[in-house]
């Protein structure tokens, strides 16, 4: 029985019909364009993600993110849920939210927040007339959009092709078997594949959550025959923030430019879950398979 199957049935949350594993041609990726309507801040955006409890919020957002499934998305699905603009919201939510909000959190109000964050752009019109205007606004964009777009799997492949098989082949100063095992607390490459692979499934199959007594259900000690517990609690630790880290990651890696808030630095690309204390969630769930990816392993920014 697989991992997948396993996982349905964890009894801590409710199981979805949604499967991870499908293998299908290459996906294509498609810029999404915000739109000017209304010219509405940025920081509109913001304070729209202030008027709920950050407790509320992240959970409904990961929910939201995990029955997205994979690429390719339907474009009602990108106008509606856009998995970067339910990655932005979290972010906001964490940064700025508090607990002395009384604004419920349903379906509607995640629409109508997504629908802000479509129309939210911080750009005047002298920015608009400057002939380096398009290539920029695309960098951005594109480095907002495309790593909710890419093949999973094939970005896997490389790290396995380049870093797991290919890496014994050639001399290297910087990139080793050892400066990567050090990196992911002791474990190989290979391992943290692995682990990061079961905690994905995990949380596309009970709504964007983890929790750590799913180890403990009779269901998974077949599971853990081929993902080790120490493997996934190490590389589950790893990837889990607070959301007094994820202030803190923020502040060290933020541009600080109010005009690229929009494009700022999302700590959720490098720990893709965040424990809310009484539960752990996944705002952004294909981010957690993408930080044992080459463009994970290798933070770029939007220059």
């Amino acid at each position: 029985m697989g991992a997948d199957a396993l996982l349905v049935r964890t009894g801590d949350a409710l199981p979805t019909a949604r499967r991870f594993c499908s293998v299908g041609p290459r996906r294509q990726t498609r810029i999404v364009k915000p739109s000017r309507q209304g010219k509405f801040p940025y920081s509109a955006f913001t304070q729209a993600c202030r008027a709920f409890r950050p407790t509320e919020l992240l959970p409904a957002i990961a929910e939201a993110s995990a029955d997205l499934g994979e690429p390719p998305y339907s474009t009602q699905a990108m106008m509606r849920t856009p998995p970067w603009g339910l990655a932005a919201a979290a972010r906001e939510s964490l940064l700025y939210g508090n607990e002395y909000r009384s604004k419920p959190v349903d379906a509607d109000a995640l629409r109508s927040l997504m629908h802000k964050f479509q129309v939210a752009m911080d750009m005047n019109d002298s920015e608009a007339s400057d002939v380096d205007f398009f290539v920029r606004l695309t960098t951005r964009l594109t480095y907002e959009q495309f790593p909710y777009q890419e093949s999973m799997f094939e970005e896997v492949a490389r790290s396995h092709a380049w870093l797991v098989e290919g890496l014994p082949d050639v001399e290297t100063k910087v990139i080793t078997t050892d400066s990567l095992a050090s990196m992911l607390g002791g474990l190989s490459l290979r391992e943290a594949i692995g682990a990061t692979f079961f905690l994905q499934v995990g949380a596309l199959q009970n709504e964007g959550t983890y929790r750590r007594s799913w180890l403990d259900q009779p269901n998974f000690a077949e599971v853990l025959k081929v993902y080790p517990r120490s493997s996934i609690e190490l590389i589950s630790s790893r990837l889990t923030t607070t959301p007094e880290g994820f202030r803190a990651a923020f502040a060290q890696h933020s541009l600080g430019t109010a005009t690229m808030s929009r494009f700022d630095y999302n700590p959720l690309v490098a720990t893709p879950f965040v424990d809310l204390g009484d539960t752990v969630v996944a705002p952004a769930t294909r981010l957690i398979l993408r930080t044992v990816t080459p463009g994970g392993l290798v933070l770029c920014g939007p220059g």
